[in-house]
C-alpha cells in the first residue's frame, strides 16, 4: 500500500478561497496537503516553505493574474519544474489564463476553474491520483 500522497499547494492571497476549497477537498480524499495556512506568526516563512517543497510528492499550482505576479509562487514552480521528484506531478489549476506565468504549464495538461469547485476539485484529485500511479 503506498503513502498519502504528499501534496504542496501553491497559490497567491487573491485565490486564496479557491486554495481553501481544494485543501479540503484533496485532504477528505485521503491526500496529505501543505499551503501556507499552516504556518504560524513568528514561523520563519522561508524555511517552512523550503521543507514543505522538500517533503511534498507533489504541487498543485492555482493560475491566476495575481499568482502570475507573485514571487513566492514563481519560485515555488520553478523549484518543481527542477526537482525530478516533481516530475509529471505539478497540476496547474488555471481561474484565468495568463502570459506571464511560465508556458511549459500550458503542457502539463492544465485543469479550467469552472463555477463548480467540487468538479475541480475532483479533477484535480484524479490527476494527482494517475500521476501517483505512474510512480
Amino acid at each position: 500500500m503506498k503513502k498519502p500522497l504528499r501534496v504542496f499547494l501553491s497559490y497567491a492571497q487573491d485565490d486564496a478561497a479557491l486554495a481553501d476549497a481544494l485543501t479540503k477537498d484533496m485532504s477528505a480524499a485521503g491526500l496529505t496537503v501543505w499551503s501556507d495556512r499552516d504556518l504560524l506568526p513568528g514561523d520563519n516563512w522561508a524555511k517552512e516553505v523550503s521543507s514543505a517543497l522538500e517533503d511534498s510528492d507533489a504541487m498543485v499550482v492555482i493560475v491566476s493574474p495575481s499568482s502570475a505576479k507573485s514571487r513566492w509562487v514563481k519560485r515555488e514552480i520553478e523549484f518543481a519544474l527542477g526537482s525530478e521528484k516533481y516530475a509529471k506531478r505539478l497540476v496547474p489549476v488555471v481561474v484565468k489564463t495568463t502570459n506571464e506565468m511560465p508556458w511549459i504549464l500550458n503542457t502539463l495538461k492544465p485543469i479550467r476553474v469552472s463555477s463548480d469547485h467540487r468538479k475541480v476539485s475532483r479533477e484535480v484529485i484524479e490527476a494527482l491520483e494517475q500521476r501517483h500511479e505512474v510512480e
